[in-house]
């Protein structure tokens, strides 16, 4: 049984979707599964049994001359190879990053854990009540914990949002399960109104259990939400032990975004001509992103005149807004390698994508790093060691840091940003005014045809720079979780804070209480104690859903932490969010800032990047804008970000003569084939002739910080910020893997 193509669900399962060769994957990652059950039923024939089976190590089990190693695609005897140009570029893959371990970061690599995982037979069976019996359902969590209460927070801008989201797939991607022939199972009947009859039931079906009295979902009869485990994945050598969940993208901030994760998937996106991504010409503006030339199944278009469109990740189509920012990224790497291009003419295609390419992994790289104070606060930016170097070079790279993205990371940290999403998206014209729309979100969602619109692409990011997120709290809104992905042939949608606890429990993440002590924070041993760290109603309806405090599941208890100060997360999203970018600081031989290297920018190339804002991006590669905030992930303020024009020094620019190569080098070797080549578009040369310019009145205010400065003001502290702050982790083994047992 499978789903039909108008089911909610079945966006769920195209947001997830899983790659050829995640799929091949998956196949030894369930081999290495029943390996390891069958180890266990042998095991636990022995009186003693249980202490064995705890006791035991699965991944240190050698399986060499086993079926299983001999016919691994991941041989642990055995290195990936890495090309000659490895040392100064990003493999697509991620590859050949660390030399020591050339499998870090890399793309098709189970996702990296924090803490062991947490399964109720200490495989793969989702953790049961501290007490005995199935923890709640997912959807009364969500309709009691994570109800919708619109609350601005007025001092950033809904771009917050946007390039979390933009980010996050830049860093994960799990693979859902998918049955014959890649049809998605179907685990409830009759719209949702009844379970699947378990003769019936894919193995890897785990759906969602809706209360009778469900506030909304009642209506329409509805006791069965869809929900389909993510794939198992198989780890290097196929060794034995719990389950865990592949990351079909790159661990770094690299661009996959922009460029794939794979050799396929960036060759299909280069014109192989003067270092370009292919585009879709438009006429009067800038280009656009391509079209896509294969069936999107994350995207209602694709009806007449109107395509879905194509890039570097899969879910570009699921919104306006990430389809905007796609856009932006794909006019920067356009722009930089035409100008790379003019001032060495010398330069092939491949060297003048290559450099493109690094320009834009380091301005990403930059972008998120000037905006992590945002989210952490400063103080938990000091304990971890993730301040910016304002000068020099960075000297903290480390060859036995794993940058690998972990499973709490992308599966319950960095969907914080859920909170921050509004009801619908602002649109602005050129002078920051803001136009009528009656749109929801979730009319929105998977539809891009308002992108071809003319100013479209512009009058959603001014509309990004302009609307005040929601406020960062438990609370998320009715358009995600009533209406996600809702479609005309349904009154109702998906629920993604459901779905967020739900694929918690899949993943086998340590409860809520379990992530403080390894976080230098204080657990909590009855219900009293949630009081430190949260309002006494937020506690009381915490308390109303779960039996135990150390139930709670990981999402919601941590996202009903009051924040740090300065910051916009609690104090345990603030470890596992830091712990992860200390991470991918420390264990990326390409992070923009490392020396010594290869690959290292001079001093004068990285102070040219390290004064670049988003500001610039946006005023460099949208067809019509005179003026914006320096810093556009916070609302404008007459004192500290004020509007400039986009030709002022207050918004630097990226001076690319710093790349002047004097010295003609051989870069023959690292050609690509010319197989693909297309013409090139002269509006990449420069910016478009606006069609007409608004004066713009220089009033003398200055945005704070001085000529320059891309040091963003800091956010003013809540009243109510807590005082208590995590510490960086302590691993003492980098392969544990013991069973335990929830």
């Amino acid at each position: 049984m499978w789903l039909q193509k108008d089911n909610p669900a079945r966006y769920v399962a195209a947001f997830n979707s899983q790659s050829f060769e995640a799929k091949r994957l998956a196949k030894f990652g369930y081999a290495s599964l029943q390996a390891t059950s069958k180890l266990m039923e042998q095991l636990n024939s022995d009186p003693e049994s249980r202490a064995a089976v705890e006791n035991l190590k699965f991944p240190s089990i050698s399986l060499l001359h086993t079926a299983l190693h001999d016919q691994c695609p991941l041989r642990d005897d055995q290195t990936p190879r890495c090309p000659d140009s490895s040392g100064r570029y990003r493999t697509a893959d991620g590859r050949c990053n660390n030399p020591a371990h050339p499998w870090w970061g890399a793309s098709m690599m189970p996702l990296h854990r924090f803490l062991p995982p947490h399964y109720r037979d200490g495989l793969e069976r989702i953790r049961m009540s501290v007490s005995g019996g199935p923890l709640p359902s997912a959807r009364a969590v969500s309709s009691v914990v994570h109800s919708d209460k619109d609350v601005d927070l007025t001092s950033i801008t809904h771009m917050v949002m946007q390039w979390g989201q933009f980010l996050d797939h830049d860093l994960t991607s799990s693979a859902q399960t998918r049955g014959f022939n890649g049809t998605v199972p179907k685990c409830c009947v009759d719209g949702g109104r009844d379970f699947q009859p378990l003769e019936r039931t894919h193995p890897d079906c785990l759906p969602i259990a809706v209360p009778p009295d469900d506030w909304f979902y009642s209506q329409y009869g509805v006791r069965c939400m869809e929900f389909v485990r993510s794939m198992p994945t198989s780890r290097v050598g196929c060794s034995l032990g719990a389950r865990d969940q592949i990351n079909q993208v790159t661990s770094f901030i690299d661009g996959s975004t922009i460029y794939g994760s794979s050799e396929i998937e960036e060759d299909n996106l280069r014109m192989f001509r003067n270092g370009l991504l292919k585009y879709s010409r438009v006429q009067y503006r800038l280009p656009l992103l391509p079209a896509a030339t294969y069936k999107a199944d994350l995207c209602r278009g694709q009806a007449g005149h109107i395509k879905c469109f194509h890039a570097g990740d899969k879910r570009v189509n699921e919104q306006p807004g990430l389809i905007a920012f796609h856009t932006i990224w794909l006019r920067a790497h356009n722009k930089i390698a035409t100008e790379l291009s003019h001032i060495n003419p010398h330069w092939r295609d491949e060297k003048l994508y290559q450099e493109a390419r690094r320009i834009i992994g380091a301005l990403l790289s930059l972008t998120h790093a000037q905006t992590l104070t945002q989210k952490n606060g400063t103080d938990v930016m000091k304990l971890f060691d993730l301040e910016l170097a304002k000068k020099g070079y960075y000297k903290g790279y480390d060859i036995k840091t794993n940058p690998t993205a972990a499973n709490a990371f992308g599966t319950a940290a960095f969907r914080f940003g859920h909170s921050l999403v509004q009801h619908s998206l602002v649109r602005c014209d050129r002078s920051h005014k803001r136009l009528r729309s009656n749109v929801s979100l979730h009319e929105e969602l998977t539809n891009p045809s308002n992108l071809y619109n003319i100013g479209s692409v512009d009058r959603i990011l001014l509309g990004l720079c302009q609307q005040p997120a929601q406020k960062r709290d438990e609370f998320i809104t009715e358009e995600l979780t009533n209406h996600l992905f809702q479609t005309p042939s349904y009154g109702y949608g998906m629920d993604l804070a459901a779905i967020n606890i739900q694929r918690g429990r899949d993943h086998g993440l340590a409860p809520y209480n379990a992530w403080r002590e390894p976080c230098g924070l204080q657990p909590f041993t009855e219900w009293s104690h949630l009081l430190r760290v949260m309002s006494v109603e937020t506690q009381r309806r915490l308390r109303r859903i779960y039996r135990d405090v150390d139930d709670i599941d990981l999402f919601p208890g941590a996202m009903a932490e009051r924040p740090v100060s300065g910051g916009l997360v609690g104090p345990t999203f603030a470890c596992i969010l830091a712990q992860q970018f200390s991470n991918l600081r420390k264990g990326d031989r390409f992070w923009y800032e490392n020396s010594g290297f290869e690959s290292s920018f001079t001093l004068s190339q990285l102070q040219q990047i390290r004064q670049v804002t988003l500001a610039r991006i946006l005023c460099d590669n949208m067809d019509g804008i005179d003026t914006l905030q320096p810093f556009v992930f916070l609302a404008v303020d007459d004192d500290r970000n004020y509007r400039v024009s986009c030709d002022s020094d207050y918004i630097p620019h990226l001076d690319l003569k710093l790349w002047t190569e004097y010295h003609k080098e051989d870069f023959h070797h690292f050609e690509k084939p010319n197989n693909q080549a297309q013409p090139t578009n002269s509006q990449f040369q420069g910016k478009p002739t606006r069609p007409h310019k608004e004066s713009f009145q220089d009033t003398g205010k200055r945005p704070q910080g001085g000529h320059g400065s891309t040091k963003m003001p800091l956010l003013s502290s809540d009243p109510l910020a807590l005082k208590e702050l995590p510490r960086p982790m302590i691993f003492e083994d980098e392969e544990s893997s013991r069973i335990q047992y929830h």
